[in-house]
């Protein structure tokens, strides 16, 4: 079974916080200035909400399918909307956090070349997984000390160089935006909740709670020294430590991103939505490696597909945590059940507002017809699951006669 600190070490490492930060942090510092780390804390509360929800899911319903196995059993379609979400969210961040470690380090080489690196680094990542998931949990902690240790740094630098912060920034819509960037740096926490069948009760609760401080304390020291004035704060954000941490934690999160996908997976093929053929976990983790692999492809062949589909993951994140917020409030009461249902609300306007920002023409990398062909892509995406939801009600009445499916 897993203990508390490996199970945060995979929490952990499935967000590559320190990616995330170097990524997120001067996009919000661009919108709100020194407010950023009062950005992160705003996005903080509502993930937290997030958190209570999907604790509360897991207590009842302990299930490697985690999203997908709570909702589906009280609504097939908001069930098969979180596994298609949840699959998705994971296939692209693997291939995006092979591109990102491979673009760091190793930039000079083709993308053939690249394409071969990155389908090892994926297949061993899976094989580790599958192997032992103990084995990766102490390769996740690794990762995490080093992530920590690139952290330790900038506080360090932070606390030489003390606070000389840009001045506060930002009009009504661009704190807003801030905080919805923010608030999806924090995905990935979620991980451990499918690792629920490996671990004692409670204790995916427990270290999620854990890790969600961990990453607010690295948030909150990035975006600090990435809102100050001083060269020897802004130089210290490229320090070589700093960029090991980065790689490391593209490297790091790919094992524990692939976890929850192949999880899902096999969950949705046990119950008759996918292929009987992946409802042995090492099929659904072979399978899931694979089409991780299919979509790096993608990205190196097609400019701005990378960047594009990044970006749009954050409507499908806020999908499946909608739907797990609004899962907790229909099987809980009193306080509890406003909790969750605010929670719903809140999650479900951030993504319908991620979603309409995404179609705006200078949002992304790439532009069809005056549209961002972020918009686009998410909406391709979301039309593909809705083709496959009706193969997949037609699948699941055939396996559950009176599932209603």
């Amino acid at each position: 079974m897993l203990s508390t600190h490996q199970s945060v070490s995979v929490s952990t490492s499935s967000v590559a916080p320190v990616y995330s930060a170097v990524v997120t942090v001067p996009l919000v510092v661009g919108l709100v200035g020194s407010g950023a780390p009062l950005a992160y804390l705003l996005a903080l509360l509502p993930i937290l909400g997030v958190w209570a929800g999907m604790s509360a899911n897991d207590e009842r319903e302990p299930d490697k399918g985690s999203v997908y196995s709570w909702a589906v059993t009280g609504h097939p379609v908001l069930g098969w909307t979180a596994g298609w979400c949840l699959a998705l969210t994971g296939i692209v961040a693997t291939s995006g956090l092979a591109y990102v470690a491979l673009d760091a380090w190793l930039p000079g080489l083709g993308a053939g070349v690249k394409v071969l690196i990155g389908a090892g680094i994926i297949a061993a990542a899976t094989a580790l997984a599958s192997a032992n998931v103990r084995i990766t949990a102490a390769v996740q902690t690794a990762g995490v000390l080093v992530q920590v240790a690139a952290t330790a740094y900038l506080a360090w630098v932070l606390a030489r160089v003390g606070l000389t912060p840009l001045p506060p920034a930002g009009t009504v819509q661009d704190w807003v935006h801030a905080v919805l960037l923010a608030v999806f740096a924090f995905w990935g926490f979620d991980a451990v909740y499918a690792l629920s069948e490996e671990s004692h009760r409670g204790v995916p609760r427990r270290s999620a709670a854990v890790s969600l401080g961990l990453l607010a304390a690295i948030f909150l020291v990035f975006s600090a020294l990435g809102a100050s004035e001083d060269p020897a704060a802004v130089a210290a954000l490229t320090h070589p430590v700093v960029m090991a941490g980065v790689v490391v934690s593209c490297v790091g999160a790919i094992g524990s991103t692939l976890i929850p996908t192949a999880r899902g997976l096999s969950a949705m093929a046990e119950r008759g939505h996918l292929s009987a053929v992946l409802a042995p976990l090492r099929a659904a983790e072979v399978v899931s490696a694979l089409l991780a692999i299919a979509w790096l492809v993608v990205s190196l062949a097609v400019p701005g597909v990378f960047e594009d589909s990044i970006e749009m993951l954050s409507v499908f994140v806020g999908g499946y945590f909608t739907i797990s917020s609004a899962t907790a409030a229909a099987h809980a009461s009193g306080g509890a059940r406003m909790l969750h249902a605010a929670t719903a609300v809140v999650m479900g306007l951030i993504t319908a507002a991620s979603l309409a920002w995404m179609f705006e023409p200078d949002y992304g990398a790439t532009v069809v017809g005056g549209v961002g062909g972020v918009g686009l892509l998410a909406v391709g995406f979301a039309v593909l699951g809705l083709i496959l939801a009706v193969g997949a009600g037609h699948r699941g009445r055939a396996v559950h006669p009176t599932s209603g499916v």
